[in-house]
C-alpha cells in the first residue's frame, strides 16, 4: 500500500473526519503527498478540533 501511496501526487479521502480515514490522510501528507478531504461532519460543524488539527497540516476540506 506505500508504493501505491508514494506513486501518487494528490489523494482525496471521503470521510476524512472518521479515525481511520483522518490517520491515512494524516499518514500520506507526511510522506509529501498533497491530501484534500471532504465530510459531513465537517459540513455540520462537528468535530471542530479534529478538522483544525488537519487544516493545520496542510490538509485542504471541502463540503461534502
Amino acid at each position: 500500500m506505500v508504493d501505491f501511496l508514494i506513486s501518487k501526487k494528490t489523494l482525496h479521502f471521503i470521510g476524512i473526519g472518521g479515525s481511520g480515514m483522518s490517520s491515512l490522510a494524516l499518514f500520506a501528507k507526511k510522506r509529501g503527498i498533497n491530501v484534500t478531504g471532504s465530510d459531513r461532519s465537517f459540513d455540520r460543524k462537528e468535530n471542530k478540533e479534529l478538522f483544525t488539527n488537519l487544516f493545520n497540516e496542510g490538509i485542504i476540506l471541502f463540503p461534502q
